[in-house]
C-alpha cells in the first residue's frame, strides 16, 4: 500500500502518521510514503546575505532543510521508506506525465 501526502506540512503529515500507526482504512501496513511538493535538498545550502533576495533565499534555505528533515524523521518514526516528487512549475496535465513524474520519484504506475 502507499499513502500519499499533499505536502510536506504538519496537518497532512500528522494524518499520514496516524493512518499508518493505527492502520485507519488499510488492511496493508504500508511501506512507501510519497511526500508531494518537495523543494530540492540542494536549496538548504543556499549562501547568506543581507540584501532582501538574500534573505529570501534563506527563507527557502530553511524551508528546503525542514522538508528533509521532516522525511528522514517520519522514515525513523514509522518504519516507511520516504519516496519525494519535487516541486513543479506546473502539474502534470495527462496520464503519461503523471506516470513519467511517478517513475521518476521510484513509483510504479498502477495500470
Amino acid at each position: 500500500a502507499i499513502v500519499a501526502v499533499a505536502t510536506p506540512d504538519p496537518g497532512p503529515i500528522a494524518e499520514a502518521r496516524r493512518v499508518i500507526t493505527d492502520r485507519i482504512g488499510i488492511t496493508d501496513s504500508p511501506r512507501i510514503m510519497v511526500f508531494n511538493r518537495v523543494l530540492p535538498a540542494e536549496w538548504a545550502n543556499a549562501p547568506k546575505a543581507a540584501d532582501p533576495l538574500g534573505a529570501n533565499l534563506h527563507r527557502w534555505a530553511a524551508e528546503a532543510s525542514r522538508h528533509e528533515a521532516l522525511r528522514h524523521a517520519f522514515a525513523a518514526n514509522t518504519g516507511v521508506t520516504p519516496l519525494k516528487i519535487p516541486w513543479l512549475p506546473e502539474a502534470p496535465g495527462t496520464p503519461a506525465a503523471l506516470a513519467d513524474l511517478m517513475a521518476a520519484a521510484g513509483l510504479e504506475p498502477a495500470s
